[in-house]
């Protein structure tokens, strides 16, 4: 992992240690803390939130890192969910699918690491808490971590942001050559591409059913590596394999662009702006198509202190995020909350006079307050001819989707079915067809042959871009 990256030291740009990158904002040094008593505020839910929807936040810095969680209507707070004990790490990121929790814990980036740092790694837990891997793919320096149905996906950068708000810390030959990179892995953490894209500036990550979205900076026009060069804050997009790479997807018109989010039909992000008078933090808004930029959707207030915003998160109803404001009299840290639409700003989850309570990044699991927009059909009896076994699923989507397939066919022995996943986009429909291995085929063909019983188990999970989702449980009996 021979990658340089850079690091602010009182503004200056310094060349500090090699790996991952780590990405930690004004939130990300400061107070330390176990206990933490909490004042929950919480807004009118435009419908009301179930018992069983959380949000989850990152806790940091080191002693106590670890993993927050409330229920969706402020209620429920547990602020050291999950502890994360490896020592050292800031806890940069976090990332969730329909049963865990994974999350970027990076190496300090203060003081700079010389040998590379090789203590951060992505973590892992079950959504309840248990089943904690805090080494699920160690030995790294990670920066934003983002799952879909398959894989898990991770930043890396030569040049360290940071989450200052003086720009990057890139020179302009790194941000017009290959400053850094999206790795991928398997979701057990087998099989990680550490170039699975390479050549860009990537900090936070986020995907959906059809691509993968980035913060980071580029080059627009000839840099020259002076310290008026035009790099610009933007968001990046690729397909999911990786192809049609777009730098500048989104030009988010903040002077720095802290995370990202996505649901059915926007592109949420936080950041600072520079207003005619003073300097704020904004949470901007874009089509999913990249157009309809609105770079202050919700905007701070403008004073000599402004807050800074970083975590966003989303979910049918209202659009989350943690705000850190740096009075050195009396810093406060928070998460926030809005209507979808940006309206009704107000405190969700609130301090009450500990230091311990540190919120970075956010997750939310939102699977019982709204259910994916489609569904999955089989028919009830499917003929078999020959060895070839195919158990065909129909879905259908009301919004773009992901749809994961698995099952097994029960006969004397049971065999499984290999899974398949698929997107679908809004309006589609797409057969879903589930075989066994070949050898396994050949033994169920020839027991149809006899006329033996069999039924096939299938369990199809649909997910949409916002991370709600929604399972069928489908029985097939096979006949030959």
């Amino acid at each position: 992992m021979d990658r340089v990256q850079l690091r602010a030291t009182d503004g200056s740009r310094d060349r500090a240690r090699r790996g991952f990158a780590s990405k930690v904002g004004a939130a990300g040094n400061g107070a330390r803390g176990l206990g933490v008593s909490l004042l929950v505020l919480a807004a009118l839910a435009l419908f009301p939130a179930a018992a069983d929807a959380y949000v989850y936040w990152t806790n940091g810095p080191p002693p106590s890192s670890s993993v927050g969680r409330a229920d969706l209507d402020g209620t429920g707070v547990r602020p050291h969910f999950i502890p994360v004990s490896t020592a050292g790490t800031y806890m940069r990121d976090l990332a969730l699918d329909a049963d865990r929790l994974y999350w970027a814990a990076a190496c300090p980036q203060y003081p700079a690491a010389t040998p590379p740092c090789t203590s951060g790694a992505i973590g892992r837990a079950n959504v309840d808490g248990t089943g904690v891997a805090e080494s699920l793919i160690g030995g790294i320096d990670p920066g934003g971590v983002a799952v879909d149905a398959e894989h898990i996906y991770l930043t890396w950068s030569d040049c360290d942001l940071g989450w200052g708000l003086s720009g990057p810390v890139c020179t302009t030959d790194e941000l017009q050559g290959t400053p850094g990179g999206i790795a991928r892995a398997n979701l057990d953490g087998t099989g990680v591409d550490l170039d699975f894209i390479s050549g860009i500036d990537a900090g936070y990550v986020a995907v959906d059913a059809q691509y993968i979205y980035w913060t980071g900076n580029f080059c627009d026009g000839v840099c020259t590596g002076g310290s008026a060069d035009p790099w610009v804050p933007a968001i990046g997009r690729a397909n999911l394999d990786g192809t049609g790479v777009d730098r500048s997807f989104i030009v988010t018109g903040t002077n720095v662009t802290t995370d990202l989010a996505v649901d059915a039909g926007h592109i949420y992000w936080t950041g600072q702006v520079s207003a005619p008078a003073c300097c704020g933090a904004a949470l901007g808004r874009a089509s999913l198509d990249g157009t309809s930029v609105d770079p202050m959707l919700i905007s701070g207030s403008c004073c000599l202190k402004p807050p800074f915003w970083a975590g966003v998160a989303v979910d049918g109803a209202h659009i989350y995020w943690t705000e850190y404001l740096s009075d050195p009299q009396a810093p406060t840290r928070s998460i926030r909350r809005a209507n979808i639409d940006g309206s009704g700003t107000t405190p969700f989850i609130l301090p009450d006079g500990d230091k311990g309570f540190h919120p970075g990044a956010l997750a939310l699991d939102a699977v019982t307050v709204a259910k994916a927009e489609g569904q999955a059909r089989a028919a009830r009896t499917q003929r078999q001819t020959g060895p070839a076994i195919v158990v065909t699923v129909k879905v259908e989507a009301r919004e773009e989707l992901t749809a994961k397939a698995k099952g097994k066919i029960k006969i004397n022995p049971t065999y499984k079915l290999e899974p398949q996943t698929v997107g679908v986009a809004r309006g589609e429909t797409k057969k879903l067809r589930l075989k066994p291995k070949k050898a396994k085929a050949r033994k169920i063909g020839r027991a149809l042959k006899r006329g033996e019983n069999a039924t096939a188990q299938l369990k199809v999970k649909l997910t949409d871009q916002a991370g709600n989702r929604e399972t069928e449980r489908l029985p097939v009996r096979l006949t030959g």
